[in-house]
């Protein structure tokens, strides 16, 4: 009886440590390091499995990272009729983990907005 009842003990604790494991990711998200700014002409755009990775012309040290599709048919636009566009991007802490350039050198960061210079 005891062993059983140990079990069901340990198996709650690991319910209540991965419910705070959740709960401290979920708070911890929004929290970014750096904010800004990036003025350049669109490269490409490639899509991975978790996210769409932009590649600006001049920015050979960055890659832009980005879930919002919206943001697809205005970087196309720009690509196709050679206009730059303002990149509004954040480092987060924990958003864009899952997006990697492969490259150590190479830092990822996440679009919060796309606009085209006119």
């Amino acid at each position: 009886m005891k062993n059983k009842k140990a079990q069901f003990i340990g198996f709650v604790v690991i319910v209540l440590v991965a419910i705070g494991l959740f709960f401290l990711i979920y708070w911890i998200t929004p929290l970014f390091f750096n904010s800004g700014t990036s003025t350049d002409y669109v490269y490409t755009v490639e899509k991975t499995k978790f996210w769409h990775k932009l590649y600006l012309k001049d920015d050979h040290t960055t890659v832009y990272c980005f879930d919002d599709e919206r943001f697809l048919p205005i970087l196309e636009q720009a690509r196709t009729e050679n206009k730059k566009v303002v990149v509004t991007y954040q480092d987060y802490f924990f958003r864009g983990f899952l997006c990697s350039s492969g490259n150590e050198r190479i830092g990822t960061t996440v679009i919060t907005n796309v606009e085209i210079i006119q």
